[in-house]
């Protein structure tokens, strides 16, 4: 894969690339640790330290040769990591790392320590840079199926030439929503949004590239919220990425499904990215339009998602209570968390016959096996009230979980309104 325009890349070397793809009688080479930081002054010298260790699991097995070499480690913006030649990056610290042994053989059960020494140079500014140590076993594996394969373990050293500190910067460089169709944005998306790399998904998904514009490493998260044409919520999703953590000039494909049946109308997708700045979050709207055949495969689809376990449930599941006119109730619901992770959760007000029913908080999150009481607030006023004094309701709760998981709840209010004499 070519270097040109890929940038460094975020960092979990669970990169600990032992594929274990089968080589029969093989034993497990161990790297720790799998990343280190050090701080250092330009023109100064440090080192680091790694252990080698080769775990064998049979009584036949021999040495193990290995071969170490410096590696810059770059990444597509879906998180795809690339190893290359020192100096590829603009943020390389590959060149400024020797190490103590090109090649090291271990015994079975043997481990060893290596040493890892870093010269900054006198002319480097101030920042951060990032290096890998890679290292290959000189023996392939073969497959099952007789297919050869190459074993490879990285160790990631994080550098940072002191001198300033730098703020941590990002911005929303795309942000579309991405219908299925064969993977080509709607025209409901925003005008003129630039294709990506990443393939199509099979259900519609909003799509947000958050580019790093300061010099500092971050970790990125982030959310979507839609609201309708009345600025009434109707589903907040967390984006998800392969790789949160974001180096100086990297970007990061985010992403999270469209997992709710909307009805045809336009909407406003507000999307908030969080970048570990304690100034501000990246924040962009994008203003869209369901048309109805793509209302309809909305729907489709969250009907074959219903099948699926519920994710929360409500207790109790209808709300009743006598107010007198002009009085004020709180009423509760409580959610428990039934699904095997954290879950995300929208409370709103639907159909209701006045207006003084409604629902705090709005969004929230309830761990996995945790409990959340939202409270229902209901203002009885006898002269908007329906029905000969009672006022109904509907409290809408969806609850939507990474990797596509949804649940929708809808929980009755009845409230009679009892005149005051």
């Amino acid at each position: 894969m070519a270097f040109e325009k890929r940038t460094l890349a975020a960092w979990v070397l669970a990169l600990g690339l032992v594929m274990g793809l089968g080589r029969p009688a093989a034993g497990g080479v161990a790297v720790s640790p799998l990343k280190q930081e050090i701080s250092l002054k330009p023109g100064e010298e440090g080192k680091v330290s790694l252990a080698l260790a080769f775990n064998n699991r049979l009584p036949t097995d021999g040495p193990e040769k290995m071969t170490l070499a410096v590696m810059d480690v770059l990444a597509t913006e879906e998180g795809s990591l690339v190893f290359g030649e020192p100096g590829l990056s603009k943020v390389s610290a590959s060149k400024w790392v020797t190490l103590g042994a090109g090649e090291v053989t271990l015994d079975p059960g043997e481990s060893r320590a290596l040493e890892c020494r870093i010269a900054v140079p006198e002319t480097a500014a101030p920042g951060e840079y990032y290096a890998a140590v890679m290292v290959t076993l000189a023996r392939p594996g073969v497959t099952e199926k007789g297919v050869a394969v190459q074993y490879r373990i990285a160790s990631g050293i994080f550098v940072t030439v002191l001198g300033r500190t730098f703020p941590k910067e990002a911005r929303i460089a795309r942000c579309e929503l991405i219908w299925p169709q064969a993977g080509a944005a709607h025209p409901a998306t925003q005008p003129d949004a630039p294709a990506g790399d990443a393939p199509p998904p099979i259900v519609p998904a909003v799509q947000v590239m958050l580019e790093n514009t300061g010099q500092a490493r971050f970790d990125g998260s982030g959310k979507v919220t839609v609201l309708d044409e009345q600025r009434r919520i109707v589903l907040v999703s967390p984006m998800a990425t392969r790789r949160p953590c974001i180096f100086a000039g990297d970007s990061r494909l985010f992403e999270t499904p469209l997992a709710k049946a909307l009805p045809a109308g336009k909407y406003t997708l507000r999307v908030e990215m969080d970048y570990e700045s304690a100034w501000a979050k990246a924040r962009q709207d994008m203003y869209v339009t369901i048309l109805p055949e793509q209302a309809a495969l909305l729907a489709q689809l969250r009907q074959g998602q219903g099948a699926g376990k519920a994710l929360v449930e409500a207790t109790p599941d209808t709300l009743a209570s006598v107010v007198p006119a002009g009085a004020t109730r709180s009423l509760a619901v409580t959610l428990k968390n039934v699904s095997d992770g954290e879950v995300t959760c929208t409370a709103g007000v639907a159909g209701s016959s006045g207006p003084g029913v409604a629902v705090r908080p709005e969004q929230f999150t309830i761990s996995k096996g945790g409990k959340k009481t939202v409270e229902v607030r209901v203002e009885s006023d006898a002269g908007t009230a329906a029905d000969g004094g009672r006022l109904s309701a509907l409290i809408n709760v969806e609850a939507s979980q990474e990797g596509g998981g949804h649940t929708e709840l809808s929980i009755p209010v009845d409230i009679q309104q009892k005149m005051e004499r």
